[in-house]
């Protein structure tokens, strides 16, 4: 994340007259082709496929929240418990300023891509 993400996100949600903002980036994966598997070992969709689409190229794009920005306004926030609401605007990140660290193969990527190559355990 870079500085200018927090200023572009506060700059839509001003825009677009919005409570909530909240950085996203492009989903890799679409939610379209995900599955569950049920009690009988059936695949069962996330969401149903739009009407005519058979090939991935068709499909809308999906964006998955990034854990980078999350601005509100603080009555909003207080009175929704939450930063997401159909009145939130996404604020869409490339996916090199969109990385998120939960977890320690998440931050071994990291110091990969900053070249920190050790890659030593850092428990």
């Amino acid at each position: 994340m870079a500085a200018e993400d927090i200023d572009n996100a506060f700059k839509l949600m001003i825009r677009r007259n919005a409570p909530a903002c909240v950085s996203v980036s492009m989903a890799t994966e679409s939610p379209y082709w995900m599955y569950q598997i049920d009690g009988g070992e059936r695949l069962v969709g996330f969401v149903d496929l739009p009407e005519g689409v058979q090939r991935r190229q068709e499909l809308p794009p999906a964006y998955l929240l990034n854990g980078a920005v999350y601005i509100a306004n603080s009555d909003w926030l207080i009175q929704n418990h939450n930063f997401i609401s159909r009145a939130t605007v996404g604020y869409v990140m490339p996916p090199n300023r969109s990385i998120d660290i939960d977890t320690i193969e998440d931050l071994c990527v990291l110091k990969y891509l900053v070249g920190d190559l050790s890659l030593a355990d850092s428990s």
